[in-house]
């Protein structure tokens, strides 16, 4: 499983109750697949796992939120954010998305405040990134650059005429690196709000 010392123990019982055990079932069956090579599906296609969207979303998201320092979100309001992890009923919010990809590394990496990469076009994107085996999530606010990632967003804008949907995560040719796209081997600039708040990373 997965801990967060940087929740109190209300907020915690909280996604634990009602959106974690979501995201441990989704991570055990892509981990199940991807670790029994007789029925690991082609590469270059993608792998359906049955989830309920939402719930997934607010638990990512929910962790979030709970590494941030307040002090470095570059002037974003997170509120709506908040509002859609503590609300079961509300939806994304507008202006956002939220990509994932498949992470078969044993690092976690997760984006302490909001990071803007800027490729060489200097068009910016804002974004946090959460990544733990054997998933990476990115929200963004407004519009992303990163166009090859599965977007989760259609799936959590509006409710859902069933709760538990098949998600897609396409199985690349070629994986990406641990430490894409917030390395600037990738991106030739990385703006961050301070030194000591970029990116929390720990080797296992």
């Amino acid at each position: 499983g997965v801990y967060y010392s940087t929740l109190c123990r209300t907020c915690k019982e909280f996604l634990g109750n009602n959106y974690d055990y979501v995201w441990g079932e989704f991570t055990t069956h892509i981990a199940r697949a991807m670790e029994t090579p007789l029925h690991y599906p082609i590469y270059g296609g993608k792998l359906y796992i049955d989830t309920d969207p939402i719930k997934l979303a607010k638990s990512v998201i929910g962790h979030i939120i709970a590494s941030m320092n307040i002090e470095g979100l570059n002037g974003h309001d997170i509120e709506a954010l908040k509002n859609f992890v503590c609300d079961t009923n509300a939806l994304f919010p507008k202006g956002m998305r939220l990509f994932y990809w498949l992470y078969p590394y044993k690092d976690k990496i997760v984006s302490r405040n909001l990071i803007t990469l800027v490729n060489r076009r200097f068009e910016g994107t804002t974004c946090c990134v959460l990544k733990i085996y054997p998933i990476a999530f990115m929200l963004v606010w407004g519009e992303s650059q990163y166009t090859d990632f599965d977007d989760l967003t259609p799936y959590i804008e509006r409710k859902p005429i069933k709760d538990i949907v098949p998600i897609g995560i396409t199985l690349p040719f070629q994986l990406y690196k641990y430490n894409y796209p917030e390395s600037t081997e990738f991106s030739p600039m990385i703006l961050r709000p301070s030194a000591q708040s970029g990116i929390i990373a720990e080797k296992i």
